[in-house]
């Protein structure tokens, strides 16, 4: 059955990274314009997919996507915020289920805990976009290009023709006093080079995976992203168990998550994290199917980091494997079997688990 690796539903908390892309694509319809170009405080930068005819029940296995698309930041600034819409072909908005998520990459920069490229902006349909408070921000110039992607299904009984994404930006002139800069992280549940969705088995369950920073600093801000019957997302430290953080999902009368808490340490001074230190990320299902439910289970971490003073970001290394990888089947979501990842057990990072009826640590 096809999937989608590593890409999925980040907090909606910022995030723009800068980049060169190491390669062309086909640019978008509306690729982008700065909706309000004579102001240099306050700008908008509109990003849009083509557009997909999306019919009733089709799940992301099933549904045509939109093809990634090439934007360029139109000028210098500093991000404070995003906004994702979807319009069908009439031009009325789509409902948010029908995003299965979105998200901008930087194939110069690579992620907090593993090789692959920077997830720089992500939402689910329960995320819609998020805002970065005073003095945070992410940092933009003028020619940098981002890789924009989605993923849709229409778990809705009606069809949708000529959906499209929109991505909105918010950025702030260069001249804006005294912002700090962040960098956005995410992990899944999962192995890197696997499929980022598992079977769920019947009853209450957990999945996990080890992680490790590749530079320390302090957490601002924690989100996650749940599937169907989802009941919580931790990160815990590995070594001593103790609990980091706990996310807890708010279901529909049909066990769709509708939101996760967000956790925000920005009174605190941030959460400190250390390079040195392995930690664990665990999803929680509760499923009362009494079956199996195949490849229904996913679980996603994701946050705003400032790295620790004086420390060097892990440099990119294109011949990784698991970002040449990651490269190739963001430009082509028919890459490699849609996504089946080619299973490690060398993989640096962690291991996974995924048990019933675990034990919950606090």
């Amino acid at each position: 059955m096809p999937h989608h690796v590593r890409s999925h539903a980040l907090p909606g908390l910022v995030l723009l990274g800068i980049l060169t892309l190491p390669f062309a694509l086909a640019p978008a319809a509306d690729p982008g314009r700065a909706t309000a170009p004579g102001d240099p405080v306050h700008v908008r930068f509109v990003m849009e997919l083509p557009a997909v005819d999306l019919p009733a029940g089709a799940d992301h296995h099933d549904a045509p996507q939109p093809r990634p698309q090439a934007v360029v930041i139109p000028g210098d600034g500093w991000v404070t915020g995003f906004r994702v819409d979807m319009f069908d072909a009439a031009g009325d908005p789509v409902p948010p289920p029908v995003l299965h998520h979105v998200q901008l990459f930087d194939p110069e920069r690579r992620d907090l805990f593993n090789p692959y490229m920077l997830r720089v902006v992500g939402a689910g349909g329960e995320t819609g976009g998020g805002s970065i408070p005073w003095p945070f921000a992410y940092r933009v110039h003028a020619g940098d290009t981002l890789l924009l992607a989605a993923m849709l299904h229409n778990p809705l009984p009606t069809d949708f023709d000529g959906v499209r994404v929109r991505v909105t930006l918010d950025y702030g002139g260069v001249t804006l006093p005294g912002r700090v800069g962040v960098v956005p992280f995410f992990h899944h549940v999962t192995d890197p080079w696997g499929s980022s969705s598992y079977d769920l088995p019947p009853g209450r369950s957990e999945q996990s995976w080890v992680i490790r920073p590749g530079v320390g600093g302090r957490i601002l801000a924690l989100g996650g992203h749940l599937h169907r019957y989802g009941v919580e997302i931790r990160l815990e430290e590995e070594d001593s168990g103790r609990l980091l953080w706990r996310g807890t999902a708010r279901l529909d009368d049909d066990g769709h998550v509708r939101s996760v808490t967000r956790g925000n340490f920005l009174l605190r001074g941030g959460l400190r994290l250390h390079p040195d230190r392995s930690y664990r990320v665990v999803a929680v299902h509760d499923n009362p199917t009494g079956e199996t439910l195949p490849d229904q289970g996913m679980g996603t971490l994701g946050g705003v980091l400032i790295p620790a003073r004086g420390s060097a970001w892990p440099r990119t290394d294109r011949s990784d494997p698991l970002y040449v990888e990651d490269l190739a089947r963001q430009r082509d979501p028919d890459h490699g079997g849609h996504g089946e990842g080619r299973p490690s057990t060398e993989m640096h990072g962690g291991h996974g688990h995924h048990a019933s009826d675990a034990p919950h640590r606090d």
